[in-house]
């Protein structure tokens, strides 16, 4: 199950959409179909993947000297124990979890 269905088109301009240093591929509409927008982010995705931590839960937050310590528990392996790393910054994105 999926909030987007087969005949969706963004409802937000392409332009607006963008992010820093990466544009949609040329030709792309205005407003752009579904599968259109997912390519396009993962595309984007690529380049920053290495970043990216899955299946991690974050158990506490907190800032010391300056700095973000993140409290880290695996997902996968939960015997296993509770990292800690230290952060200039913290983004928090919260969405849809399928």
């Amino acid at each position: 199950m999926s909030p987007i269905y087969a005949s969706l088109w963004a409802n937000t301009p392409r332009d607006i959409m963008i992010f820093e240093g990466c544009e949609f591929p040329s030709g792309t509409p205005d407003f752009p179909f579904h599968t259109q927008v997912l390519e396009y982010l993962n595309g984007y995705a690529e380049s920053i993947r290495h970043l990216i931590a899955f299946n991690k839960k974050i158990e506490r937050v907190e800032k010391k000297d300056g700095k973000w310590v993140l409290y880290i528990r695996d997902m996968i392996n939960l015997d296993a124990e509770m990292t800690i790393e230290k952060f200039d910054a913290v983004a928090v994105a919260s969405g849809i979890l399928l």
